[in-house]
């Protein structure tokens, strides 16, 4: 058997099998008294409720791959509770991250929530280069468009955030961040 984290970890992957222990319960909870370990995951898209085997007087959460390879990636806010005979305790909380199942996937957009604002931004300049109104009126019903100068200012700010992820990404990698440094010398 691989080994077993002490907790939950902060990531998980969709198709892979979640594997950690719960062993600092067994004093206070133990599972051979009959006490059961259950968690809920909880976010914008869904919910996702397990519960956990006992393995001694602890708990050991296995959940196969089979069971996994349908959850929905993103970021979850979980809650793990112990139960019997009608008494719930919670007995931790956290975030945990459900990364995608690449095998079960045809596409992944990767890209940051910067990358996909500017690209947007972008898209709306482009199509607003035909167009010379930025207000009008039909059959009483108005539109107002962004002035093309903040839409430019977003479109900025958005690309100094993207810029910046990028030589993130580099110097994580070991590459450096890519940016010139200029040095004098004097002699």
């Amino acid at each position: 058997m691989a080994d077993v984290s002490k907790h939950e970890p902060d990531r998980v992957v969709a198709g892979d099998t979640w594997r950690w222990r719960r062993d600092d319960l067994a004093a206070e909870y133990p599972a051979t008294d009959g006490w059961a370990l259950t968690y809920i995951l909880l976010n914008e898209t869904g919910k996702i409720t397990f519960t956990a085997s006992a393995d001694g007087d602890g708990f050991l959460v296995d959940e196969a791959a089979a069971d996994t390879v349908e959850r929905l990636a993103g970021t979850y806010r979980w809650e793990a509770a112990v139960s019997r005979d009608g008494d719930r305790f919670r007995v931790g909380t956290g975030t945990i991250e459900v990364q995608p199942n690449f095998s079960a996937a045809e596409t992944l957009d990767t890209r940051s929530h910067a990358r996909k604002v500017l690209a947007a931004i972008e898209a709306v300049i482009e199509r607003r280069a035909t167009k010379d109104q930025e207000e009008y009126t039909i059959e009483g019903r108005s539109l107002k468009r962004t002035p093309i100068a903040e839409l430019i200012a977003l479109r900025d700010r958005y690309r100094r955030e993207v810029i910046s992820e990028k030589q993130n990404e580099r110097t994580a990698r070991g590459l450096g961040s890519g940016r010139l440094v200029k040095v004098r010398f004097k002699g």
